[in-house]
């Protein structure tokens, strides 16, 4: 009997080189579980949780090696010498890639810049063009077709569990010998996932539940009671329940009108909205339905609650979580857009969290939200400096919000703080790239303002040695009163020279020009370092061994087509 708990799993992905959740990677399975069940190879994914598991034990021996990680680094040797892979060292390197698939959809968030954009965990529909397999993309990816939160007992739920095997039964038939006609049902509470799948011959469901594994088959007269409990739930249970198919399903449209006729019948009352769970074995507890929809970006259901009742809206969970709250973390545009049109001033409002559902946008670099809530920027216009969300964002390092929020308003780059420090002068104490000195740059930063205590982000960077940094700021700095002396000559200039060879020749030539004339910051130090600062302006090169003219020259041999001033 394999293990029933996640702890395989998480083990041997750090064994891989992932950085697993110790406190689970459901959302991230139940995905990849979505994506094996609609190409019919569920089989194949017992066979590598059953695999996994007896790595995990070391029941398996390679090379007269039972260390995972000795597996890896001989296995991939091979692969890097393009030698033929045995069944089993492909089976190794499919467990690679079902790693990946698991980390890149329960930490969406880490990977933005790979993934291109802000994807939701787990959001089945959108990772399915990034991280599906080819068998996915060639039945033109996974669509929704179906999704609705659900609350209630385990009597309510028996009756929600009937009612949807009645749906998949019809559908079954009406499927018949089509292809691409899988189902996959995935059930997502605010802390765990899990799938369900339906078997009308045996009146049986498939249970995967990421902390019970394997797969089980259990009668229907016993789900409810299972998924309440690995829900870790009391009495009332919540949590919604998403429906996903291929895009080349043939039944795809008589399905989803199925779904909405089923969907019909359960009409949310007050009832509904009023009840909460109670937890067992984790602190989370107090979710409604409200909590449910929001976290998914559920807008139909937030707004027919909102009909009901606009305090269902607001209210706290045991962590102190609102569906705003939700909604910000997990980045749903239309919910927390929404959500803010009835509440409005409880987008800077802190819960027993700790947090506003601004504070979260910021911590998760939801830069997405910043422009559709820009209608509310008069909440945080009024704050101190010090708490705006610019400040909050430079603070925290959150440079996809800063620079969002940058867009919006220009100006609040250079604002001070009541030490008369700027965002930017936050910025110089954290971990940045030197792309975004650029990107400051064209927002009008000044690199030169000083605090209440004489610091200018330019003087913090020198400090840090940050050459590239201070290179990229010089440039875009027009000539100042006074440059700070204490800078390495030898790295500045090196820094310089190879950032003006990454640039575009238009761009580099401004560059150069400024340079020479001395009308930007890096010529005007430059000029500084050299003995005679009499020289004519008209006149660059007279001093032929200073730093300047050695500089120019150098320019004028890295750059020829940009060489030379007509003067």
């Amino acid at each position: 009997m394999m293990p029933s708990t996640q702890a395989p799993l998480i083990s041997l992905m750090r064994k891989f080189g992932y950085t697993a959740n110790h406190q689970g990677i459901c959302a991230g399975l139940i995905c990849m579980m979505a994506f094996a069940e609609l190409v019919d190879e569920e089989e194949r994914f017992d066979q590598r949780i059953e695999l996994i598991n007896q790595l995990h034990a070391a029941k398996i021996t390679y090379e007269g090696t039972t260390d995972v990680r000795e597996m890896l680094r001989l296995i991939r040797d091979k692969v890097k010498k393009h030698n033929k892979l045995t069944s089993f060292e492909k089976r190794m390197m499919g467990i690679d890639a079902f790693f990946a698939g698991i980390e890149l959809a329960h930490h969406t968030e880490r990977y933005r810049d790979f993934l291109g954009e802000f994807i939701a965990k787990a959001d089945i529909e959108k990772l399915s063009d990034v991280i599906g397999s080819k068998k996915i993309a060639a039945r033109g990816g996974v669509e929704k077709v179906y999704s609705e939160p659900f609350i209630g007992n385990e009597k309510k739920l028996k009756r929600y569990l009937n009612g949807l095997s009645e749906v998949l039964t019809e559908y079954e038939k009406n499927a018949g010998d089509k292809t691409n006609t899988q189902l996959s049902i995935s059930l997502y509470s605010p802390l765990h996932r899990l799938r369900i799948k339906y078997l009308p011959a045996e009146e049986a469901w498939l249970f995967t539940d990421p902390n019970q594994l394997p797969t089980k088959k259990i009668p229907s007269r016993q789900l409810a009671s299972e998924i309440i409990s690995a829900f870790h739930d009391k009495t009332n249970s919540a949590f919604e329940v998403q429906v996903f198919t291929v895009a080349k399903n043939p039944c795809l449209k008589p399905v989803r009108a199925q779904f909405d006729q089923f969907r019909q019948f359960r009409t949310i009352t007050k009832d509904d909205a009023e009840k909460a769970t109670k937890k067992t074995a984790v602190q989370t507890g107090g979710t409604r339905i409200a909590h449910v929809a929001a976290m998914h970006g559920d807008v139909k259901t937030l707004r027919h609650l909102a009909d009901l009742n606009g305090k269902y809206l607001q209210v706290e969970d045991n962590d102190g979580y609102t569906p705003m709250l939700y909604a910000a973390q997990y980045g749903h545009e239309e919910a927390i857009t929404f959500l803010a049109s009835q509440h409005r001033s409880d987008l800077i409002k802190a819960t027993a969290l700790g947090f506003s559902p601004m504070d979260l946008i910021i911590l998760n670099d939801h830069a997405h939200l910043i422009k559709p809530l820009a209608p509310y920027g008069t909440l945080w216009a009024g704050l101190p400096e010090s708490e705006s969300l610019i400040f909050k964002a430079a603070r925290q390092v959150k440079l996809g919000v800063l620079v969002a929020l940058l867009e919006l308003d220009p100006p609040s780059v250079n604002r001070a703080d009541s030490r008369g420090e700027t965002p930017v002068h936050l910025l110089m104490r954290g971990e940045i790239e030197a792309s975004m000195i650029e990107t400051l740059a064209r927002h009008g930063a000044d690199f030169m303002k000083s605090s209440a205590q004489g610091v200018t982000p330019l003087s913090l960077a020198i400090n840090r040695k940050k050459w590239d940094w201070v290179a990229i700021m010089l440039l875009n700095q027009p000539p100042a009163i006074e440059i700070p002396k204490s800078m390495d000559a030898a790295a500045l200039r090196e820094a310089a020279l190879t950032y003006l060879q990454s640039l575009p020749d238009a761009d580099r030539e401004l560059f150069i020009q400024g340079i020479k004339t001395k009308s930007n910051g890096f010529g005007q130090w430059l000029f500084n370092q050299s003995a005679a600062l009499k020289a004519s302006s008209l006149r660059l090169f007279k001093e032929e061994a200073t730093p300047f003219a050695e500089f120019a020259g150098e320019l004028d041999k890295r750059f020829p087509a940009g060489g030379g001033l007509t003067l």
